[in-house]
């Protein structure tokens, strides 16, 4: 199931890594000529892509059953069950946080140059210089930035290791080929780097007390963000889809198809989608239901004084010797 999850991820990635970076193919008077299916699926934006997705997707999957039981621990069910049940895949989207931000930064430096007008827009450069400051936050407005922090010649300092390396602006296209709306790309992105980095701190956080204490952190001051963090991956993995494919636009396929002439004339497109959204609609309902009536149960049981017998039942720590004290 992990292979199959993990090729599936490289396929649908790979696709989309083509639309940003098309190769693979020849083109003679605006039509294919030949393809090269291994230059396609492999091209110059999947290496860095398709990692970052799944990364971001084992990220989702951990925090968001980490946060599960850390709202038990919240509530009181510090037995063994509960604090399992918590650090095995906190660990999972722990271990994968630092990773993440290492890949994310090699793919934010891919894309100043091979997008540099998509980077432009992350960045909120509208005009090609040097010793470009990084704006943390911000709104841009008529060549202004409002509402942000600047940090002096950082954003030329991450895209070539240098405060003087040239970043290019957005002015360097004609305005009907920048991306629209690069105040949301922007906050998008800031938003994703964020959370990211907010989960590399709580990961650390229990990290340093497992060093000490061989255990979970029990204050509500981790335990509530703990809880809340698989909430905070699935959005910043859908503020990262929003930078990459709002940050590509006006093209479809980059640099070749402009989306306004990819537009399908199909009639049975609202069909289709009608029907995606229906299934997708009965999935989310029943992997909601399904659980809470799960729970339901669970606590009738509790009620009824099943007590020690279920999963949530407390648990005592059996003391060790070391540990008595006279």
């Amino acid at each position: 199931m992990v292979v199959a999850g993990l090729l599936g991820a490289l396929a649908v990635v790979a696709a989309n890594s083509w639309m940003n970076q098309p190769s693979g193919f020849t083109l003679v008077d605006g039509r294919v000529a030949t393809v090269n299916p291994w230059a396609v699926v492999f091209n110059p934006a999947t290496p860095y892509e398709t990692p970052h997705m799944i990364l971001a997707a084992y990220m989702v999957a951990g925090f968001v059953v980490a946060g599960v039981y850390a709202t038990g621990l919240l509530r009181g069910r510090r037995d063994r069950y509960h604090r399992l049940g918590f650090l095995i895949p906190f660990w999972v989207g722990a271990v994968c946080a630092p990773l993440q931000v290492y890949v994310g930064d090699v793919l934010a430096r891919a894309v100043a140059h091979q997008q540099p007008i998509k980077f432009a827009a992350m960045e909120l450069v509208d005009t090609t210089a040097r010793g470009v400051p990084e704006w943390l936050g911000g709104v841009y407005w008529h060549g202004q930035v409002y509402f942000g922090v600047a940090i002096p010649y950082l954003d030329s300092l991450l895209v070539g290791f240098s405060p003087n390396t040239e970043v290019t602006g957005w002015d360097t296209v004609p305005p009907e080929l920048r991306p629209p709306l690069p105040n949301l790309i922007h906050l998008s992105f800031d938003g994703m780097v964020a959370i990211g980095t907010l989960l590399v701190v709580l990961g650390a956080w229990q990290a340093w007390v497992w060093k000490f204490r061989r255990d979970v952190l029990s204050t509500r001051w981790f335990l509530v963000p703990a809880a809340l963090a698989g909430a905070a991956s699935i959005v910043a993995m859908e503020l990262g889809w929003i930078t990459t494919e709002v940050g590509r636009q006006p093209w479809v396929v980059y640099g070749l198809l402009l989306t306004r002439d990819a537009v399908t004339p199909a009639n049975g497109v609202p069909v289709t989608l009608a029907v995606t959204v229906a299934i997708y609609g009965v999935l989310t309902v029943t992997s909601i239901a399904v659980p809470w009536l799960m729970g339901r149960r669970w606590r009738a049981q509790d009620a009824a004084g099943a007590g020690a017998d279920t999963v949530w039942a407390p648990y005592e720590r059996p003391r060790r010797a070391e540990d008595a004290r006279p």
